[in-house]
């Protein structure tokens, strides 16, 4: 598995559970379903805040294909996007 494909795995298991900001992990959940993406059963206690509430903008800006890896310039800048958001980005 590429670190890519990692770092969007990680991502969308944080954004299952996530709770408490609103539309935006909620949208980024949908988005996910939408594209038929799997994503893996996140944490319940996870607060929809800071990096996970950024990883879910950015999916909610990313394309299915992004969010798929069918594209992979979009899947890059998506994955270039998601690592922004973590405290090391």
């Amino acid at each position: 598995m590429s670190f890519r494909n990692a770092l969007l795995a990680s991502v969308l298991a944080a954004l299952v559970g996530a709770t408490g900001c609103g539309d935006t992990c909620d949208d980024a959940r949908d988005r996910i379903e939408e594209c038929g993406s799997a994503a893996n059963p996140g944490n319940e206690n996870e607060e929809c805040s800071g990096v996970i509430e950024c990883a879910a903008d950015c999916i909610n800006d990313a394309s299915c294909e992004a969010i798929t890896g069918e594209a992979e310039g979009e899947a890059n800048d998506l994955a270039g996007c998601l690592n922004r958001c973590s405290p090391e980005g």
